[in-house]
């Protein structure tokens, strides 16, 4: 997903142009032209692999080849952060914790998925929040990355945010085949792949 000022450098001309008529569609019908773009962060990855095993990492676990980064367990995940931090010469103790803790929510919220045999498949998001976010002035408020989000308490989506214990922003799905090959597809149609309550484009 590119933003406006982004397409100028990967189309030139004309990326300027396609952002100037967007903006331009914007001004005058903000309805068929906009969707939610949520800024979250770490990136993570997560679902059943070839063996059916069940996998949460983030997004350079997912592809690291160096060690093992596709971790099936809270401690394993806890292990792979707080040695990537040490080897960095930085203390990743605190993220390592926060992150193990969403594993078995992860886990638990997944169906069981119909594939093919040898084929893995894999969810590909962003966090929003890695416990229920605090209430501010009745506004449920949580800070991912830059962007700071407050959600009115009271509203659907802020009911849905106070049952909660973790948040997501799903982009897609993965599908790896035998062979280790991976294809992406956008992800429609979240009820055939999880339990619980969904929104907006995400899990929580």
């Amino acid at each position: 997903i590119q933003h406006p000022e982004d397409m100028i450098y990967w189309e030139g001309s004309t990326g300027a142009q396609k952002a100037i008529n967007a903006l331009l569609e914007l001004a005058e019908n903000a309805t068929s032209t906009t969707t939610v773009k949520w800024d979250g962060s770490p990136a993570i990855v997560f679902g059943v692999d070839k063996d059916n095993k069940f996998i949460l990492t983030d997004k350079g676990g997912f592809t690291v080849k160096s060690y093992k980064g596709r971790t099936e367990s809270p401690e394993e995940l806890h292990s792979m952060i707080k040695a990537r931090g040490e080897k960095a010469g930085k203390d990743y103790s605190g993220f390592a914790s926060s992150m193990s803790g969403i594993f078995e929510p992860f886990k638990s919220a997944l169906k069981q998925i119909n594939k093919e045999s040898g084929e893995g498949v894999f969810f590909k998001g962003d966090l929003l929040y890695m416990k229920k976010p605090s209430l501010v002035d009745g506004e449920y408020e949580f800070k991912p990355n830059v962007v700071t989000y407050r959600v009115p308490a009271s509203s659907e989506l802020g009911k849905k945010i106070g049952n909660s214990s973790v948040g997501v922003v799903l982009h897609g799905i993965i599908k790896e085949d035998s062979e280790g090959n991976t294809t992406e597809e956008s992800l429609e149609d979240l009820t055939s792949y999880f339990h619980g309550d969904l929104s907006s484009g995400g899990l929580s």
